[in-house]
């Protein structure tokens, strides 16, 4: 092969009988404008004119790429330096700590396999192309003048050369067309002014390897250990593909560039850069990754890789790869150091078990924060194959601005439960309340541990599994997806079954990053802010990125906050209440827990069990700081739970960053009532309710009838069982039980729950006289309505005989039924009783009276239920109009009161029956039907046979 520097003097002779660089360029312009004109006057539209002149209008200068680069000689990239929030701190440049050796390497000092393996990965042609793949400029001026957008295709190294040095931000929002045309210009002009070599010297220096190594040298410094200079074939195969997207590259995706090596490997061998014998040597070659390159990756850098990638996505790569660009972060100094260290400071306690071991800030000052750090409790220490890792990012929720980031938060990792507080608050927005109901209790033989009812935001302050499983049920998984995703959680797809089972099991994996932006609008009172989501319409992303400004003084981005209400204000104060409740999570965390900081915020601890995952996310009016501790190949230990490992270091960064703020609550708004309730029913207290609370309901919402789980019953108190009219009335006491909803009855045996007698007292009467006896109603009949009274009254000396009934097992007052009877009654009708005015437990008495004035007596107690249930259909509300399919299914929800029992409720939709519920709470999703008015009923059956029913009419359009 000819040696390179030998190629370089010949094409450099070549190159030199053009004539002057600036003759040329001008030539070419005049050539490009000329070309253009003649095209447009053929054409003759006007319009198509304007097309092309706003595609090429502004287009760099050409001839700056050498003033760029510096003197020969004095070439250097210049890397982007991050400042801190104040512009004056500088926090780093942009180069991965490995390649702090770096330097700019000519050609002719590298190995020829280096330019060559670099032209075949990226551009076979290009020691013979104009700069550009034939045909694209034809192609690229056809697209502009149609306006039509075309596919990204393969670019020549001069092209990426050019749009890494030459472009701006705002070229990335140019449309595809025109981003090619001016692409298609700018490499042509740049292959007519410098010559080949040049171009590929500089593309080598300045290209973008992965994980912060820009330029070659650099790439062989983090990869392999060693310079440019002294790569190997194999090795320079391996690099040489990077650039096409340097995220397949030998840390981020070994399998990847490994199958790209060996791709290069086989062009060099077809273009005759390698005969058979050297491309089969290379490609068996074993090249060996530098051993703490994967240790000190892109990701560990933690804010240097968050601002990383947000330049890229700002400016577009070619534009973020510009040297000498100032970026002005939304970080600040001290609260970053802190934030690393209490991060570092909490896993090296995990791992060595020393309580106080303190790592030193980045800067070598005190971490002071880490003393804020709960201690571990003795004997935590891990025992596992890869230390934990850990990350932690602070936000301020009024501006959406990043003031701290420490490790990997854009990682997406199982997020267990921690998504838990999204469920609850698509239920709040479709009805329920914190105060509502529900059973923790495994379903279906799901395992887990089980608290029977409670309130909602017992639930949630504690993060019961359970729990929220069924309150995922009553929302509906597809709105709760939404939610999650209107929240800014990425990784939910409300359209994957798979996604949305693993959203209600808990194990959906998400980004720290994510998962703490989501609080920014709980924190803010419904109001999410930040910058414009990069590539998303109407979406709103945090920002570490306040300005960003070129080598010339030209601001390239500047941060504009944008804030969108995604969250009523009273629906954001549900969560705000529940989650700063500090009470109602002592049966998890118990008192004085690492979710407490001495002031008012709310906090969520999550932790995944099957991949040891530990989360905790918590905020004040004025910070958001979310944080995770875990691993791959992290085997938790069998004491974690949700307060353990991420909660401490939580504890410590929010005392730190809030210190000298002043404190603040939430304030309560005006849709916001408070009502005290009976725990755990949500239900209006009786006076039997042990434990009255009070509870925050968005108006409308409150309860309407009283509690039906603490029941009185008349027991004997000897033997326990119900008492009878005949059970001695100094046995005779009231007491109150704890009756469960039916889905809960199984945890209340296990809770050793005592249920209420069933069986009635063995107190009996007198040996029964066949000849005065009750046959209908039998003993405890629950009747409504007439009531035909059955019997015999009957027996010598009969005289009269009377049917009369009292209030209560003993009444002390009797009304009769009727008239007297003057016959004898056989096995027939002694009475009609209309007790349509009655309610409640009565006792019914037969009296014969003999003719020497003796009575007989008998006896049968009753309940009467003639009052139907008390049903509203309190969801939807009269008069909603849904949009379909915008909203494929509605939450039909109806409250019941009844003094005896609800046996069942009936949902029916234009008079059809579509859902009938037997227990708490009364309701069920309803898929939209046709579009029209449609009436919404409710009929609710006591156990009496009564009926209450409950109607609106809501309407339903199509998109």
């Amino acid at each position: 092969m000819r040696s390179v520097s030998v190629a370089l003097r010949l094409r450099r002779r070549r190159r030199n009988r053009g004539g002057p660089a600036r003759l040329r360029a001008a030539r070419n312009v005049s050539l490009i404008a000329a070309t253009g004109a003649i095209i447009l006057l053929g054409l003759g539209f006007t319009s198509l004119g304007t097309g092309y002149l706003v595609a090429a209008a502004d287009l760099p200068d050409v001839s700056t790429l050498a003033a760029i680069m510096g003197p020969e000689g004095e070439e250097v990239h210049r890397p982007a330096r991050l400042f801190d929030r104040s512009g004056q701190v500088l926090l780093f440049e942009l180069v991965h700590p490995l390649a702090a050796e770096r330097r700019w390497v000519r050609l002719e000092s590298l190995p020829a396999e280096v330019g060559v393996a670099s032209v075949a990965a990226l551009d076979p042609t290009f020691w013979s192309n104009e700069g550009y793949p034939p045909g694209s400029l034809s192609q690229a001026l056809v697209a502009v003048l149609r306006g039509v957008p075309v596919e990204a295709g393969p670019r020549t190294l001069t092209q990426r050369l050019v749009e890494q040095t030459l472009t701006t931000g705002a070229d990335a929002r140019r449309p595809s067309q025109a981003r090619l045309f001016r692409s298609v210009l700018l490499a042509g002009e740049a292959t007519r002014m410098y010559s080949k070599q040049q171009i590929l010297e500089w593309f080598l220096n300045t290209a973008d390897f992965g994980n912060l190594a820009f330029g070659i040298d650099a790439a062989a410094l983090v990869y392999l250990g060693k310079h440019a200079e002294d790569l190997t074939v194999a090795e320079a195969a391996l690099l040489a593909s990077i650039p096409a997207d340097p995220g397949l590259n030998p840390l981020d995706d070994p399998a990847a560039a490994e199958a790209n090596r060996r791709a290069v490997i086989e062009v060099m061998l077809k273009m005759g850069s390698l005969s058979a014998a050297q491309a089969k040597a290379a490609a068996e070659a074993k090249v060996t990754i530098r051993g703490e390159a994967s240790a000190r990756g892109l990701d560990s850098l933690g804010f240097v890789a968050h601002a990383w990638r947000e330049l890229r996505s700002r400016l577009g790569p070619g534009p973020a790869l510009q040297g000498g660009l100032t970026v002005v972060t939304t970080l600040d100094t001290d609260l970053q150091l802190q934030t690393d260290c209490v991060v570092r400071t909490q896993l090296a306690r995990i791992v060595e078990g020393e309580p106080d071991l303190v790592v030193a800030a980045a800067d070598g000052s005190t971490c002071v924060a880490a003393g804020l750090l709960p201690l571990l409790r003795p004997g935590r220490a891990v025992e596992s194959l890869d230390p934990p890792e850990g990350a932690a990012i602070v936000l301020d929720p009024t501006t959406g601005e990043i003031l701290a980031v420490s490790g990997a938060v854009e990682e997406i990792k199982p997020a267990g439960n921690a998504l838990a507080p999204f469920i609850y608050l698509t239920a709040f927005s479709k009805g329920y309340t914190p105060a509502t109901m529900v059973i923790d209790a495994p379903i279906d033989g799901e395992p887990g541990a089980v608290h029977g009812p409670i309130r909602m935001r017992t639930a949630l302050a504690n993060g019961y599994r359970a729990a929220a499983a069924r309150t995922f049920d009553l929302s509906g998984g597809v709105t709760v997806a939404r939610t999650a995703q209107q929240m800014g959680i990425r990784t939910v797809d409300a359209s994957d079954a798979a996604a949305l089972e693993s959203l209600r099991s808990g194990e959906i994996s998400v980004t720290l990053a994510d998962l703490s932006f989501s609080y920014v609008a709980v924190a803010n009172d419904g109001l999410v802010a930040g910058a414009d989501s990069p590539g998303e319409s109407q979406a709103i992303a945090p920002t570490i990125l306040r300005s960003v400004v070129g080598p010339d003084g030209t601001v390239l981005y500047a941060f504009r906050q944008k804030t969108r209400a995604v969250l009523s204000a009273p629906l954001a104060y549900l969560l705000q209440n529940i989650l700063s409740d500090e009470s109602a999570r002592w049966p998890t965390y118990g008192r004085g827990n690492a979710l407490e900081i001495g002031r008012t915020s709310g906090a969520f601890a999550a932790v995944s069990p099957l991949s040891g995952q530990s989360w905790a996310v918590g905020f004040t009016p004025a910070r958001v700081i979310g944080v995770h501790v875990g691993g791959a190949g992290w085997e938790t230990p069998a004491e974690a739970d949700a307060s353990n490992y991420a909660a401490p270091i939580w504890h410590a960064l929010m005392r730190y960053a809030v210190r000298d703020l002043p404190p603040t609550a939430w304030d309560q708004p005006a849709e916001i009532s408070v009502v005290e309730v009976c725990d755990p029913s949500g239900y209006l207290p009786t006076p039997y309710c042990p434990n009255v609370v009070r509870e925050v309901f968005v108006a409308g919402t409150e309860p309407t009838h009283a509690d039906s789980l603490y029941q009185p019953y008349l027991v004997n108190r000897e033997t326990g069982k119900l008492a009878t009219l005949y059970t001695p009335a100094d046995l005779v006491e009231e007491r109150v039980y704890f009756v469960p909803p039916p889905e809960a009855e199984a945890w209340a045996r296990l809770a050793g729950i005592e249920p209420p007698p069933t069986e009635y007292d063995t107190y009996v009467a007198p040996p029964a006289n066949p000849d005065v006896t009750i046959l209908e109603p039998e003993p405890f009949a629950l009747l409504r309505g007439n009531v035909s009274v059955r019997g015999s009254a009957k027996g010598e000396d009969f005289d009269v005989y009377r049917v009369r009934y009292g209030r209560g097992l003993n009444p002390r007052e009797w009304v009769q039924i009727g008239e007297d009877g003057t016959r004898p009654v056989v096995r027939a009708s002694l009475a009609q009783w209309n007790t349509t005015e009655l309610d409640g437990l009565y006792t019914l008495q037969l009296v014969v009276v003999r003719s020497d004035g003796t009575i007989h007596a008998a006896v049968v107690p009753v309940t009467i239920d003639n009052q139907a249930p008390v049903v509203s259909l309190i969801l939807p509300e009269p008069e909603t109009v849904f949009t379909w399919p915008d909203t494929a299914e509605i939450l039909l929800q109806a409250q019941v009161a009844d003094a005896v029992g609800v046996v069942r409720v009936d949902f029916l939709v234009d008079g059809a029956v579509v859902g009938t519920t037997p227990s708490e709470p009364w309701s069920m999703r309803w898929p939209l039907g046709r579009a029209g008015e449609h009436r919404l009923t409710a009929t609710a059956t006591d156990e009496a046979g009564n009926v209450g029913v409950s109607e609106v009419v809501v309407i339903v359009i199509e998109r």
